[in-house]
């Protein structure tokens, strides 16, 4: 059961958005990681025009990249540490207010400044 309140639990927006800030402020994940952090975009604004999008026709073509790039990502991953697999993971689920918080203050370095400032 708690397996699939996780897989269904991924919220692809948060997702998207986490990714985005590990890119931003260059978190430091191992690269492979960071490959599917830059790519995770492009495979979900694929999804949601194939799941929402009624005027959009995808042919076989075009099915194929998304495939090659996903196969991409997965071969990627799989090349990782389960650790970092995991870090990565915790990152992309992980989106409640207090996490969000504590990622605006960045490193320790900036943590100590903001409570020198305090």
């Amino acid at each position: 059961m708690a397996w699939v309140e996780v897989y269904r639990g991924l919220g692809h927006r948060a997702c998207v958005d986490a990714c985005a800030l590990a890119i931003r402020r260059e978190i430091d994940f191992p690269p492979q990681i960071m490959t599917v952090a830059r790519e995770f975009k492009q495979l979900q604004e694929a999804r949601e025009r194939a799941d929402y999008d009624p005027k959009v026709r995808i042919d076989s073509g075009a099915a194929a990249i998304v495939i090659g790039l996903s196969q991409k990502c997965l071969r990627s991953l799989k090349k990782c540490k389960k650790r970092d697999r995991i870090a990565f993971a915790t990152w992309l689920l992980i989106t409640t207010q207090g996490a969000k918080a504590a990622r605006t203050l960045g490193d320790s370095r900036d943590l100590h400044i903001a409570l020198q400032n305090a």
